[in-house]
């Protein structure tokens, strides 16, 4: 097959917008899901979920080309490796992600670029009015999708975190801005002689978290609060996982410094972000950088290179950064 030429390829990123609206929409209806164990006609997807059959034929049919979906010879829709991405039970799922990406107030966002390059102001602000935690604290609908895909997310991440750093000489873990408890779980899992907290907002926290697991009972608490005013005191490790990356450097070096304020003497803090490489700019961290500008606005990825600065503002010294089996490098930080 030949190389597609520049004009096709400019096309299909053209058209891409097509593609990613007809992927949330079978993520909504759930067709992974319905389709997991055997394939079923477009007409009986059309009758379990209510929607036009010839409409959702079509949306299909675009998918099956894109190889997300495949056909049998009776024309049933069949789970193809892209498609079962989707799947809910996937693991690291997209389904959530697929739903996010595509609601009705994140498309607004993705529309507000011109004016993020205009003014360097998030995507959400022109959209919402609001910055981005606090537009999701009145809009549970877009907030539970995002922390369940941010915490399927965590989830694909967390063992190569836990192989790439030895958590066992702590005592006690503070995860910041922890979600529904993931990555947490999994550092606890995987050293029984330490304890948790997960720090994050209350309506984060309300429901079910993964350290509810009653094998964690004992181990593992939940604190709710705002990391921009104080994080919880005494613990001798703080974990700031993808929370730097979407703060700009007077937000970072707060949070970095309340971890200061509560931390003892001996502690730790460990960031976790994904830097920005060197040299000429690869898709994956730039386009990255991109959606938190969309986000945050003035927030961004950082080369490690800017890191000591945020520390030493903050009342910290940078020890030693680690890299991990995934986008991830683990910097360690300790009081200055």
């Amino acid at each position: 097959m030949s190389t597609p030429s520049p004009l096709e390829q400019m096309d299909r990123i053209l058209t891409s917008y097509c593609i990613l609206q007809a992927v949330g929409v079978v993520a909504r209806l759930g067709i992974a899901d319905r389709i997991a164990d055997r394939p079923q006609s477009v007409s009986q997807l059309a009758l379990e979920t209510s929607v036009d059959e010839l409409a959702l034929h079509r949306v299909l049919r675009m998918l099956v080309a894109m190889d997300i979906f495949d056909q049998d010879e009776t024309g049933r829709i069949v789970l193809a490796p892209l498609g079962a991405t989707l799947r809910s039970d996937a693991p690291g799922s997209m389904r959530d992600r697929a739903m996010y990406v595509t609601s009705p107030e994140m498309w607004a966002v993705w529309g507000q670029l011109t004016k993020c390059v205009e003014t360097g102001r998030s995507g959400v602000e022109h959209a919402h009015g609001e910055e981005f935690y606090s537009f999701l604290s009145h809009t549970p609908g877009v907030a539970n999708i995002f922390d369940r895909f941010m915490s399927k997310t965590s989830e694909v991440h967390a063992q190569a975190l836990v192989d790439a750093y030895d958590f066992s000489r702590f005592q006690t873990i503070v995860d910041v801005g922890g979600g529904q408890g993931r990555t947490l779980t999994a550092i606890l899992t995987a050293n029984p002689g330490v304890s948790g907290i997960l720090f994050d907002r209350r309506e984060v926290l309300a429901g079910r978290c993964v350290i509810d697991d009653p094998g964690l009972i004992h181990r593992a608490k939940k604190v709710s609060g705002a990391m921009h005013v104080e994080l919880p005191h005494g613990a001798d490790c703080y974990l700031v996982k993808w929370v730097l990356a979407d703060r700009d450097d007077a937000r970072a070096i707060e949070v970095l410094r309340n971890c200061r304020s509560a931390m003892v003497d001996s502690a730790k803090v460990l960031v976790v972000d994904i830097p920005l490489p060197a040299g000429r700019p690869t898709e994956g961290p730039w386009s990255f950088d991109v959606r938190m500008l969309y986000i945050t606005g003035g927030s961004c990825l950082r080369e490690e290179k800017a890191y000591p600065a945020l520390f030493e503002a903050a009342g910290l010294i940078l020890s030693r950064i680690l890299p991990t089996k995934s986008p991830n490098i683990v910097i360690e930080a300790v009081a200055a």
